[in-house]
């Protein structure tokens, strides 16, 4: 209702303008006309007016055109007698002396037409003053002969100019409104003031005969109340909150140009950004909330050394840290592949501030020490990249070549010479260390203990670029055996691994190297437990609400040939029997367990919302494959130390008997104050890959599933299927060297 009223006050405005401004033209036209007619009088004898003369030659050109029309055209066009120019009216000579009806023919004669030329009365260096009268005014029903002007009265470029003030006033008013009314600033006031104003200048503006005083009076008076206001209400407002300054109108131009592709930092460079590895922002969707947190943040004593800080924790690139406050001190341990280390302590002194700017930019409560609170943050921290691949390349490169000049014969001459070139090559191709950035997202969880208070810090981990099953460290052979299942006709997968062991990420891996083109994916989610989206393949949810019949016929309906259900319980297991005894439908799912074996006797112990089992010939008949899979931690490549097995570890492993085993382990914890490992930081391990068991469901399994399901005898019956166990897969891994017996022991312990 405003705008409109706004609107319409503007449109009357313009045409009350309009009407003054081309009733004022007309009027002015009507005056000159008037003045005009009133100067055509008679001139003295012997003066001659520029307007008489302008008469005199409007009548010449009239009476020459006469003379040159036809006689037959003035016979066939007869004008009324008070228009033509009278009979006897002699006509006057021009300006030089010559006569306009003298024919074209006789100026071809100069000498004749000087001899016959009567002397100009009006020429004062003439032989003889004419005798002739002085010619008569002209006839007031006569053509005027006043030049009237060629428009002007209406400017596009004034109207445009008004136009653009008025949308630029109701933009800026309407932002006025909005925000006096969210600030609880007294808005009525403000606009009846803003609009007020604007009104009245532009009343009086329309009033003025000067359009520049007019349109400069609409302009202050649209600016003052609006500049007003800004910095009445600036003066309340934290600096985040404050507008038209400069860090808010350069936040503002680079947001916008940064739509036309023009990329400008929204915020200048300044001592909370620079001089320190690790940058903070707020983590927010709301951009004045996250620019408010920022400054609140900057403006702490704590946030230099809550930079430091999280520069520090971020050393090791941990995937979480856990900082217990105490009395005198603060404890910190590292979560790192999967395995907690202990940090180095901090000191309250600075560690207290810091974490209080920590908690401002992550929108927490400073001062709350004792309640559970959660936030979030992002973090830009900057390292140095070495490029450890290719020197690790060119040291094992290195260590070769030692070792064949060590054996100094003729039989390596020819390996010898292209390893030094190819050494040569490599030393030469080494790039330099070079600056990169990781950015992350950090929740920070902060909790009151009896001793002071726990804080929780976990880091987004950069999201893994797996394409195929081998990427994630499942051996070839399996792989190649796995994949095809997607492709048949009828049966369930079980994907498996205990919570936090990549079961996701091996199950979206597998989905994204199917043919979902040519066969209907269809994937079924809770509401409250959303999972990854696969490309081409629809998601239905469903609420616990919702009749799972209901749900599932409905799933159904879409005929997909491939249902991925990965919350899967006995109600829903139920139906998919009875939808598998009717058509050819393959399930994939997931369940928690330890191993494939006790995968299986989880699905065997579901039960429907009645509370009834799920049948155990169904189960063995349906399932085909079992895919389970543990995370084991990964030797360092540039610090692992090889050793010799012992003959009955060797066997133990199930190496054949007499046969030198070489195994590798992580170095040796080092002394104080020597120099550690750059890349595992004297942990010795670096990354996880999985050990993956895949048990293919054969008649000993079935026939174990139908009449006594226990892990034990499921273990055994899978063994003699012909599938390996969790344990035989790990000692593949042990002796490629990719981790370490006691990584393995470590992983089999905690099964």
């Amino acid at each position: 209702m405003k705008r409109f009223l706004i609107q319409l006050i503007f449109a009357v405005a313009v045409a009350l303008f309009l009407s003054f401004q081309t009733s004022t033209s007309t009027a002015g036209i009507f005056d000159e006309l008037n003045n005009n007619d009133a100067h055509t009088e008679a001139p003295a004898e012997g003066e001659q007016t520029a307007d008489n003369a302008d008469a005199h030659d409007a009548v010449d050109d009239h009476a020459a055109a006469e003379a040159e029309t036809p006689a037959d055209d003035h016979a066939a066009t007869e004008q009324p007698a008070a228009e033509e120019p009278a009979a006897n009216e002699e006509t006057q000579p021009t300006e030089n002396g010559e006569n306009p009806e003298t024919p074209a023919a006789d100026s071809e004669n100069p000498g004749e037409n000087a001899e016959n030329a009567e002397p100009n009365p009006d020429n004062p260096d003439s032989e003889e003053a004419s005798d002739a009268p002085a010619p008569e005014p002209v006839d007031p029903g006569a053509p005027s002969p006043v030049k009237l002007k060629n428009g002007g009265y209406f400017s596009i470029a004034k109207i445009l100019a008004l136009l653009f003030i008025y949308l630029l006033w109701v933009k800026s008013t309407d932002w006025l409104s909005a925000d006096a009314v969210h600030f609880k600033k007294d808005w009525k006031k403000w606009n009846a003031i803003a609009v007020g104003a604007f009104v009245a200048s532009f009343a009086i503006a329309l009033l003025l005969p000067w359009f520049w005083a007019g349109i400069t009076l609409v302009i202050l008076a649209y600016l003052v109340p609006f500049i007003l206001y800004v910095r009445y209400r600036n003066e309340d407002m934290n600096p985040a909150e404050m507008v038209f300054t400069r860090d808010h109108l350069r936040h503002f131009f680079a947001e916008k140009i940064s739509k036309i592709g023009v990329k400008v930092d929204p915020k200048a460079k300044d001592k909370f950004t620079t001089g320190c590895a690790a940058n903070l922002t707020s983590y927010t969707k709301i951009e004045r909330q996250r620019e408010m947190r920022r400054i609140q943040a900057h403006a702490h004593e704590g946030f230099m050394d809550a930079r430091k800080m999280i520069a520090e924790l971020m050393t090791n690139q941990p995937e979480a840290t856990m900082l217990d406050f105490a009395a005198n001190g603060v404890n910190v341990r590292h979560l790192l592949d999967g395995v907690w280390h202990p940090g180095e302590p901090l000191e309250r002194e600075t560690s207290d501030p810091a974490l209080e700017a920590l908690k401002i930019l992550c929108g927490m409560n400073p001062q709350d020490r004792r309640s559970k609170q959660s936030g979030e943050c992002e973090v830009e921290y900057t390292y140095q990249y070495d490029f450890p691949d290719e020197r690790l390349a060119i040291r094992q490169m290195q260590e070769r070549y030692d070792k064949l000049m060590e054996e100094d014969n003729d039989e390596n001459y020819v390996e010898r010479r292209k390893l030094k070139e190819d050494l040569r090559r490599a030393k030469e191709d080494l790039p330099q260390p070079e600056q990169r950035t990781r950015k992350a997202i950090i929740t920070v969880t902060s909790q009151g203990t009896q001793t002071g208070e726990r804080v929780m810090l976990q880091y987004s981990a950069p999201k893994m670029n797996f394409h195929v099953l081998e990427d994630t460290g499942m051996r070839d052979k399996l792989a190649e055996k796995v994949q095809p299942m997607f492709d048949l006709p009828k049966g369930i997968m079980i994907f498996s691994a205990p919570v936090g062991n990549g079961m996701k990420t091996t199950l979206n891996v597998a989905l994204n190297k199917t043919d979902r083109f040519q066969r209907e994916y269809a994937q079924l989610d809770k509401e409250s437990n959303p999972h990854e989206v696969v490309e081409n393949i629809p998601v239905t949810t469903y609420s616990d609400a919702d009749s799972i019949k209901d749900v599932m016929k409905r799933f159904f309906l879409k005929e997909p040939a491939v249902s991925v259900i990965q919350d899967m319980d006995g109600s829903i297991l139920n139906e998919c029997f009875k939808e598998m005894a009717m058509d050819d439908r393959l399930i994939v799912t997931t369940i928690r367990a330890k191993d494939a074996s006790e995968a299986l006797l989880r699905m065997l112990v579901m039960k429907d919302a009645e509370g009834n089992p799920v049948s155990r010939e169904k189960v063995a008949d349906n399932v085909k494959v079992v895919v389970c899979q543990r995370l084991v931690r990964k030797l360092c490549n540039h610090c692992k130390q090889p050793v010799k097995a012992p003959p009955a570890l060797a066997q133990a492993l199930g190496f054949p008997a007499g046969r030198e085993v070489i195994l590798y382990q992580p170095p040796a914890k080092p002394a104080e104050g020597e120099e550690v490992c750059s890349e595992c930081h004297g942990i010795g391990y670096k990354g996880r890959t999985a050990i993956t068991e895949v048990l293919f469901v054969g008649p000993t399994v079935q026939e174990v599933l139908k009449k006594a399901p226990k892990l034990e005898l499921l273990q055994k019956a899978a063994v003699k299927d012909g599938n390996r166990s969790l344990r035989e897969e790990g000692i593949v891994l042990v002796a490629k060297g990719i981790t370490s017996i006691q990584e393995l022991k470590r992983i089999l312990d905690a099964q």
